[in-house]
């Protein structure tokens, strides 16, 4: 008993089929794959027949010279018009021609769940295009194609590509296309960037060997610098594309995965939340020991405001998770400083640019969220005399 079945010319008698068969009907097959064999109508009937009412099955594979006239289309057409379980459909390597494509893409269009089409080498031309069109967007509650394969058919011209890359930018819910080795061109190629800069799903785009020179790249360089997309693999091999510009194309598709990446970890990281009113207690042994992971000394939380209004008072640093009561040596207000029998008044709120930046704070962890009560930051819990407050508060306002 296998969740596979592979079948080819090298494998392919009578006991293997038998036991292909026996674990169809018992529904315990997930991928059935017949490649390169030679196999008899009636054969390919009786397999056929048991994928109709098969539960379990996922992806069918019938690719190179299995479906090789009318009859097996047909036959093909059924068996999906009667299975409600297949999500992928495998047929490259087989000539259908555009009327066999016209007649599968009329069944695919009523079935539920298949979203994986490969029709790779299948002879097709311009006048399938209209038809493969008509997958892509989504049916009522179906799914439009969100994987289509369609390498190696040269008989499609420019005008079949462009026709394909308008209806993908209309709606599309396409995720995986390969084209590779077709006579594209850099027209064609260059209006599915339009798709790709609106509104496209798409994440992989294989146009390996498809006539494109460096003019299509260069535009494809400028969309993944300046605008969103959700594209992560292209593959322009084989192509007349300079080296230089394929490795500048990959280096900004792998920055923008590694700045998400980043991003992510940034947020994880972040030991205090933005959000002033949340406290997390932690208990003081976890707190040394992510003290000692990360500096030596205590690091404290600085806070750069838009608009930071100078507060001179006595701060203490806080601890994750916990309070410190305040100070008895506090500041009358938020805009005066109280020095003996003198109260310095504070006129203009200090320049962002006076704030130092995080590179001038020893030891502070770019992880961590910090917060700045005076232009030289907050400063270290100790005890002082009233004559040495004075000078610190003095200090602080230099």
């Amino acid at each position: 008993m296998s969740n596979t079945i592979l079948l080819t010319e090298q494998t392919l008698n009578d006991e293997h089929l038998q036991d292909a068969c026996e674990d169809i009907q018992n529904d315990e097959v997930k991928i059935l794959s017949i490649r390169d064999c030679k196999l008899t109508f009636a054969k390919l009937k009786n397999i056929l027949k048991l994928v109709e009412s098969s539960e379990s099955l996922l992806q069918l594979c019938l690719c190179i010279g299995i479906i090789t006239d009318q009859r097996r289309i047909d036959l093909l057409c059924r068996t999906i018009k009667a299975n409600r379980s297949l999500h992928a459909l495998f047929i490259h390597g087989n000539s259908i021609g555009d009327a066999g494509m016209k007649k599968l893409a009329k069944t695919l269009l009523h079935h539920p769940t298949i979203v994986s089409l490969d029709v790779s080498d299948c002879d097709l031309s311009d006048d399938s295009i209209e038809t493969i069109c008509n997958l892509l967007p989504p049916h009522g509650k179906k799914s439009g194609l969100i994987d289509l394969t369609m390498s190696s058919n040269p008989k499609i011209t420019e005008q079949g590509w462009i026709k394909l890359s308008v209806s993908m930018a209309a709606s599309s819910c396409l995720q995986e296309l390969y084209l590779d080795y077709n006579m594209i061109g850099d027209l064609a190629a260059s209006s599915m960037l339009v798709g790709l800069a609106s509104h496209s799903k798409l994440q992989v785009l294989d146009l390996e060997g498809t006539c494109i020179t460096e003019r299509f790249a260069e535009l494809l360089l400028y969309l993944i610098e300046n605008y969103p997309t959700k594209l992560q693999k292209i593959n322009l091999e084989e192509n007349n594309i300079k080296y230089r510009l394929l490795k500048s194309i990959k280096s900004n598709l792998l920055d923008g995965e590694t700045e998400s990446e980043m991003s992510e970890k940034f947020d994880n990281a972040s030991s205090v939340k933005s959000s002033p009113s949340h406290y997390y207690e932690t208990s003081d042994a976890e707190l040394d020991e992510t003290t000692d992971s990360t500096t030596e000394t205590m690091v404290q939380t600085i806070e750069i405001k838009t608009n930071p209004v100078l507060i001179a008072k006595k701060t203490t640093p806080k601890k994750k998770g916990k309070r410190k009561p305040k100070h008895e040596e506090t500041t009358k207000s938020s805009d005066s400083l109280w020095d003996g029998d003198e109260l310095i008044e504070i006129t203009e709120p200090p320049l962002i640019s006076a704030i130092p930046t995080f590179k001038h704070f020893t030891g502070v962890n770019l992880g961590q969220k910090v917060s700045v009560s005076s232009g030289r930051g907050t400063l270290p819990e100790q005890d002082y005399s009233d004559e040495e407050l004075k000078e610190v508060k003095l200090d602080s306002l230099c």
